[in-house]
């Protein structure tokens, strides 16, 4: 009878053990979802790369954390005059209300970095540090991108590259905003990342996505560009 107990025991240990790990378990695959009330899409897809959680797709906030408006550039004159003015602007890629849904937004530094916060509740724009260990963690610096674009987001002007998404980051090529002239470059070609960090006085760190080339890369960015932005898990 005690030799049954001791087995009954050990049965509810196993089956608390696998219970208790199955959120740990969950965390591992490619993709979960959260909700966030701070954040207008409602919901946060995301995933989990080593020991960081990225959101899965380009911001697309239009309001800071307090509710309080960015700054909609909506021609290349009004992206520059926030741009002298050092004032948080976002805009549409390619000026095109219709990419949103896929492509997220661009925004300049000064709203990445307004102390009001860009980044959902819970959420932080990444630091220099976390986009290093982003790209260590998908095999090095550079890195073959081979395995993290979105064949789905648009027309890829390098089909070579393959559509494998084994970590399913799902950079988007949506490419940038120049800072002298507010032009939209390298669409289908390049994504960049916005991080938190400075690299001079005018300038801040980026992670580069480049396709044709098929690896990432750490620049300076001027902080009157106009790039995407993926947010950290705090």
């Amino acid at each position: 009878m005690r030799k049954r107990k001791t087995s009954i025991f050990s049965m509810l240990i196993l089956a608390l053990t696998v219970i208790t790990s199955l959120p740990a378990i969950k965390a591992e695959g490619a993709e979960e979802a959260v909700r966030s009330a701070d954040s207008e899409n409602g919901e946060i897809n995301f995933v989990h790369i080593v020991n960081q959680f990225w959101t899965r797709n380009n911001l697309s906030v239009t309001r800071y954390r307090n509710g309080d408006p960015i700054r909609h550039a909506k021609t290349a004159e009004e992206w520059l005059d926030a741009a002298a003015k050092g004032e948080g602007a976002w805009c549409y890629v390619s000026n095109d209300p219709h990419n949103r849904e896929k492509s997220g937004l661009l925004y300049n530094w000064y709203a990445v970095n307004d102390p009001r916060g860009v980044a959902p509740k819970g959420w932080h724009v990444p630091t220099l540090k976390e986009l290093k260990t982003l790209a260590t963690s998908l095999g090095g610096h550079p890195v073959s991108n081979r395995d993290i674009h979105s064949p789905e987001a648009l027309q890829w002007r390098y089909p070579h590259l393959g559509v494998e998404r084994t970590v399913y980051f799902r950079a988007v090529p949506v490419g940038l905003r120049e800072s002298h002239n507010a032009k939209f470059r390298l669409q289908g070609e390049n994504a960049v990342l916005w991080s938190s960090s400075e690299h001079a006085k005018n300038d801040s760190w980026s992670a580069t996505f480049d396709f044709p080339a098929s690896v990432i890369t750490l620049d300076a960015l001027p902080k009157t560009a106009g790039a995407s932005l993926r947010c950290v898990r705090d």
